[in-house]
């Protein structure tokens, strides 16, 4: 069995419901639960309405949640060419932000704005793209069950940022097996980021959780490949920001991926990490837009391979972040910078050892110099192991 995650940013994008579905029948030969998240930038916007209605701006709020609605309304004209599975989609899509609508109206009331209602109402997003992502599969005639993560996922109740509560899932996902089992070819679709706590109100699990949703429900079936579709072909050799040709990372052990994580790396986070290795399950992440590319795949096994450069841009200073690169490697490539950027530029230079990881902090002008050079020392002339 395979879970298999779909992003917001990949769904967004404008042959991402069809690459899902490309790659979703691509795994025809083994049982597959998909998850997906919010798409684009649904959370955010939702969280945004919430903020303006706590304030008593309740127009504008009730106007955000109008925005947020007709996108998903346009997204599903382009992608339901049938007129009874459109008109399928838009009564549910509508059903849901009526709902919102009517949480966003009581806040303003109210004048309060509890992380229990903030959770509410922000699990709306993944919600949305869950009933979305299995009416298209549908449509694209895959036989499909839809689960809401609500049903399988006991969290605990500090919203926001809930902590699974793994032997009472796994009681709830035993049926999710059996159904699975019983009909191999049948896709499960559910939502990441949401559970519900023991009362049955609803949680969410903290930023990006989508990803450890997949990794949860893959511990909890006993999964054989958790896969995470995105946008970019793996974890790269630098930031996609400063926009320079990149090597993949071919692979990262639990450990070493928990490392980039804590870091800062984008991608993958701390909380995905420990049910996979729980499990003992490989995390794979690969393109939606090129299934068959460059691929990272994250195992119990140390890895060498091509350093991986991280950047942080705030304000006047940027934070460049060499990662897996041997210590003279490091201060050799620094040594060779420019000398204005040695003189007027560099701000600190600092070693973790624990986390091999250099930090260097440099000016905001100076930090593409500095990545580019970095990049060119450390990784483009690495060849992997």
């Amino acid at each position: 069995m395979v879970v298999m995650k779909f992003g917001g940013a990949a769904l967004q994008m404008d042959a991402g419901f069809s690459d899902m579905a490309a790659i979703v029948r691509g795994e025809h030969d083994r049982p597959r639960l998909v998850v997906v998240s919010a798409v684009g930038t649904t959370t955010r916007d939702l969280a945004t309405a919430a903020t303006m209605a706590v304030s008593g701006d309740v127009a504008p709020a009730l106007a955000r949640v109008d925005t947020i609605e007709a996108s998903h309304l346009a997204r599903c004209a382009e992608l339901f060419t049938d007129a009874a599975a459109l008109a399928d989609v838009y009564a549910g899509i509508t059903g849901l932000f009526q709902e919102v609508r009517t949480i966003v109206r009581s806040v303003s009331i109210m004048r309060q704005l509890s992380l229990r209602t903030m959770d509410r109402l922000l699990a709306y997003g993944e919600d949305a793209a869950r009933m979305m992502a299995a009416r298209y599969l549908r449509a694209q005639q895959v036989e499909v069950i839809e689960v809401d993560a609500r049903s399988v996922i006991v969290t605990d109740s500090a919203y926001g940022s809930a902590a699974p509560l793994v032997e009472k899932s796994r009681i709830r996902a035993s049926s999710l097996r059996d159904q699975m089992s019983a009909s191999p070819n049948t896709v499960v679709v559910i939502q990441g980021f949401v559970g519900q706590a023991e009362d049955g109100t609803t949680t969410t699990m903290g930023k990006e959780s989508s990803n450890l949703t997949a990794a949860f429900l893959g511990q909890l079936l006993n999964a054989s490949e958790i896969v995470i579709w995105t946008d970019v072909e793996g974890i790269r050799s630098i930031d996609p920001k400063f926009h320079i040709d990149s090597k993949v990372r071919a692979a990262l052990s639990y450990r070493q991926a928990r490392l980039a994580a804590e870091q800062g790396l984008k991608l993958i986070y701390p909380t995905m990490i420990a049910p996979a290795e729980k499990g003992n399950i490989p995390i794979r992440i690969a393109s939606v837009r090129n299934p068959s590319g460059d691929a990272t795949v994250i195992n119990g096994t140390e890895h060498s391979g091509t350093p991986v450069i991280i950047g942080e841009v705030a304000g006047d200073a940027a934070t460049i972040t060499v990662m897996f690169a041997r210590v003279h490697d490091v201060i050799g490539a620094l040594a060779r910078l420019p000398v204005s950027v040695q003189d007027s530029d560099m701000i600190s230079v600092s070693a973790d050892v624990a986390g091999e990881s250099f930090r260097i902090i440099v000016s905001t002008d100076a930090a593409a110099t500095v990545a580019h050079h970095l990049h060119d020392q450390l990784c483009r002339k690495h060849q992997d192991q």
